[in-house]
């Protein structure tokens, strides 16, 4: 009898083994202040791992947008710069609507960036820019491999990175929010790479650079220019 149950139990690691592939990690390019980067023909070297993760597969740890440290409770109410509703941001204000005071900054100062607070050196948030230069010139694709499920992005040049999908939704849908480090116009929101797997998603809805509140936590996915390059 445990004969069999062992026999049972080794089918299905190999079944499961079978039926998720090893997410190719590609060779670090170099490293600024101790953290691996990798080379995606960008105008920017990005990290293959999340702010506060080890490796590709971890979650590492959400951020507000402008905060520098993560938290437990994320809204309007424990948001960092402003204070207390939609109508009182204190940084980053590009409207008297928003703000008393319009300070008209558009892209986070590096005080603000959790990536550059933590890791030093040139890393940093990724701009809406480098973000969609990231977008534009690389191919991403839904895989579910041993790191878990997220979107493998494979540069022209054969690097990739893995975008590990964070957030699970009732339907069973899962995504993925990464932070840039610009302001939206409107002053509340900022930019934010989206990802999903959503099987009914178009190519198009699988990934999507678009606006998302500035006090929600989404993850961060470092980028460095390195002196170098």
């Amino acid at each position: 009898m445990k004969k069999s149950i062992y026999y049972i139990y080794l089918a299905f690691v190999v079944f499961a083994l079978q039926g998720c592939p090893v997410i190719p990690q590609a060779e670090i390019s170099g490293k600024e202040k101790g953290h691996g980067y990798i080379d995606m023909g960008t105008s920017v070297m990005w990290s293959p791992v999340n702010l506060g993760a080890t490796t590709m597969g971890e979650y590492g740890d959400y951020y507000a947008w402008g905060e520098t440290e993560p938290k437990q409770y994320y809204s309007i109410l424990t948001y960092k710069w402003c204070d207390g509703d939609t109508y009182s941001f204190t940084k980053y204000v590009l409207s008297k609507d928003c703000g008393a005071e319009v300070d008209s900054l558009t892209v986070l100062e590096l005080e603000d960036d959790a990536a550059h607070v933590h890791w030093g050196g040139t890393w940093r948030l990724p701009t809406k820019e480098e973000m969609q230069e990231l977008y534009d010139n690389c191919e991403f694709e839904y895989i579910h491999g041993d790191a878990g499920r997220g979107i493998l992005v494979t540069a022209k040049n054969g690097n990739t990175l893995f975008f590990p999908l964070t957030y699970d939704w009732d339907d069973g849908v899962k995504w993925g929010y990464y932070w840039t480090s610009s302001l939206c116009r409107n002053t509340t929101a900022a930019y934010t790479l989206w990802l999903t797997d959503n099987k009914n998603a178009t190519s198009q809805m699988m990934r999507k650079i678009r606006e998302n509140p500035r006090h929600l936590k989404a993850s961060i996915r470092p980028v460095c220019v390195p002196k170098s390059k």
